[in-house]
């Protein structure tokens, strides 16, 4: 299977591991999965890792995806504070995080970190900032 979602152990994350060659399909299925490892982290806020550095996808199959969702967006996305960060640095990677700042694909900011550890701590970060207040 090109992707893995699992939840990573004492902390509020799926973590989401993609490998191969992606496409629009795989990336909608991987996100209809998700709903189910929600329903398992019982926290205010939900993070979720998509680790991209093992696997490709091309210009036209990033489009197609964020078409598909800015159309047809899961309704449990509204229901939850839900943070998504990246942990590849590849071109599309970049282009994923600017077609999501879009306002018509939700004009989110994404983080981008260069490995999962780093990823990790920005996460354990937010969780202490948040404790504090």
């Amino acid at each position: 299977m090109p992707f893995k979602n699992e939840i990573l152990p004492n902390l509020p994350v799926i973590y989401t591991h993609y490998t191969g060659q992606l496409s629009a399909n795989i990336l909608e299925e991987s996100m209809m999965d998700l709903p189910a490892y929600i329903q398992q982290i019982q926290r205010p806020i939900i993070f979720q890792i998509l680790d991209v550095r093992n696997s490709d996808i091309d210009f036209n199959e990033t489009l197609l995806f964020f078409n598909k969702i800015s159309k047809n967006r899961p309704e449990w996305l509204d229901k939850l504070t839900f943070e998504v960060m990246f942990v590849g640095t590849n071109n599309m990677t970049k282009f994923s995080t600017q077609l999501l700042a879009q306002d018509q694909f939700g004009g989110l900011s994404i983080p981008i970190f260069k490995t999962f550890d780093d990823a990790i701590a920005y996460i354990q970060t937010r969780i202490n900032n948040m404790i504090r207040k």
